[in-house]
């Protein structure tokens, strides 16, 4: 067992348990790691999985000491950089949503990695999403799809939701454009590819794009004449016969 390889093994057990939810179990194995290996070079993410696992316990003040010391010990890193994204996230939880705002900021502005700005970039959409401010969650949505738009289409499920929430904020030519994109890597038989036409047809009909849903709804009649919106769609189409 004392192979140079044991570290590492060790490190990826305890990223499998976090994606278990166990986070006992990954305290317990990484504070045993820390103790063995305080010069690997995978020690920032080791106590990075220590922090959110006190956070997921509800331990926050342990938390924040591990939060706090990675941004103070391996400064301008992106181990740095999320450790101030997944504190954020508990500051918000726990009623600081001041502070959690500066801290997703700080890493947005400060990282050169196009996740980590997107990740925290999304973060601060969502909250101002929370807090009701639509017009500038939309602008930080906005930004992560023009310079990484695989970051919000990865997640399909999670990429759909979100075009219907902009979509009912009549956000319609933003919902459109996620849901086409979507549309590129869904087939057929996926659960979101029915569902999703439909919606393309009501918001182009909803944005007064009256030939759009014509044709968008035209092609969710061919493909799914006895569809689960077929019904609704068709009569969409006497309500657009009227408007064209």
């Amino acid at each position: 067992q004392n192979s140079v390889f044991v570290p590492d093994m060790e490190f990826l057990k305890m990223k499998i348990l976090d994606k278990e939810n166990k986070p006992d179990e990954v305290i317990k194995l990484a504070k045993e790691w820390i103790k063995k290996y305080a010069y690997n070079e995978n020690l920032p993410k080791v106590l990075l999985l220590i922090a959110k696992n006190y956070t997921k316990l509800g331990f926050m003040s342990d938390a924040s000491y591990f939060y706090q010391r990675i941004i103070t010990e391996y400064p301008k890193t992106e181990d740095a950089y999320l450790a101030m994204i997944y504190w954020g996230d508990q500051l918000y939880i726990t009623g600081e949503s001041k502070k959690s705002f500066k801290l997703y900021k700080k890493a947005l502005y400060s990282t050169k990695d196009i996740n980590i700005a997107s990740l925290a970039a999304m973060r601060l959409a969502q909250r101002y999403m929370d807090k009701g401010d639509i017009k500038t969650a939309f602008e930080y949505y906005k930004r992560v799809y023009q310079a990484n738009k695989e970051f919000i289409l990865k997640d399909k499920r999670k990429a759909y939701e979100l075009a219907k929430t902009l979509a009912s904020h009549q956000l319609y030519s933003f919902a459109i454009e996620i849901g086409d994109d979507l549309l590129k890597k869904l087939k057929k038989l996926d659960d979101l590819y029915e569902p999703l036409m439909y919606h393309l047809a009501l918001w182009e009909y909803d944005s007064g794009n009256y030939e759009k849903a014509s044709y968008r709804k035209n092609r969710y009649l061919n493909e799914f004449p006895y569809g689960d919106y077929s019904d609704q769609l068709y009569s969409l189409r006497d309500k657009v016969l009227f408007e064209v």
